[in-house]
């Protein structure tokens, strides 16, 4: 089952890159209906996430920060109507939608396992990581098809057991995890990597950022996760939920 649900999300993954390419021609596979993506900043808890602070451009003017789009499916192509949130992820960061109001139409896709030649005229890190992204995907946590099992697996696998904290890890923080997770391989070309895409592990533990959609009509900026609900205890120790998440 673990492999059959890694190929459907990888051919989602390759629709998402075509937002880039459609004035070329590949191997494909022609999509009848037509499918309607767009992208939301904040997702169904009214948290949105990003690398690092999307608007905090640094003193040199180079970017150091990313937002972490929610990718979103709409029931036509006007962009506005309902839609479905589903398990999409985006295959390159920085490329495609520029706008939130807006969907594009797909009308091809690839499959990642099988046609690897072909991708490698869409993006060459495609190709140099292509056994690295499909051991990525196939470790996703995916929600409403994943088990309780899986998810509680790859949380430990990641050295973090529940009975050690009393914040719960949302769905929506490991989706954007795991986005980043992909575009620290797709990325990889990035003249920004090594500030934005690189940013992780022990001693950047505060990559990881976030704003709420209320916060965001007074403020744009993002924080890190680590300070939301901050508090302190009574020697002076950070404590509070978004200290654990």
């Amino acid at each position: 089952m673990k492999r059959k649900v890694t190929l459907s999300v990888v051919s989602i993954l390759i629709m998402i890159i075509l937002m880039t390419i459609s004035a070329k021609v590949y191997a494909s596979t022609n999509l009848n209906p037509n499918l309607y993506f767009g992208i939301q900043e904040f997702r169904d808890d009214g948290m949105g996430y990003a690398i690092k602070n999307p608007y905090d451009n640094g003193s040199s003017g180079n970017i150091v920060g990313a937002k972490i789009w929610q990718i979103v499916k709409y029931h036509d192509n006007s962009g506005t109507g309902s839609y479905d949130t589903g398990n999409f992820y985006c295959v390159r960061a920085g490329l495609g939608f520029n706008d939130t109001t807006k969907s594009a139409t797909y009308n091809i896709s690839y499959d990642f396992n099988l046609e690897k030649n072909s991708l490698t005229s869409i993006n060459p890190c495609l190709s140099t990581y292509h056994s690295n992204i499909l051991a990525l995907v196939d470790l996703f946590y995916l929600h409403g098809v994943s088990t309780e099992t899986e998810r509680k697996d790859l949380l430990e696998n990641a050295g973090i057991y529940e009975e050690d904290y009393s914040a719960h890890i949302t769905d929506n923080e490991i989706e954007a995890v795991q986005q980043a997770a992909l575009w620290y391989y797709t990325n990889h070309d990035d003249s920004a990597f090594d500030k934005v895409y690189n940013n992780y592990g022990e001693t950047k533990s505060s990559w990881l950022f976030y704003n709420t959609s209320q916060n965001s009509q007074s403020d744009k900026n993002y924080k890190s996760l680590s300070d939301y609900d901050m508090d302190f205890n009574d020697y002076g120790a950070q404590v509070g939920e978004g200290k654990q998440r």
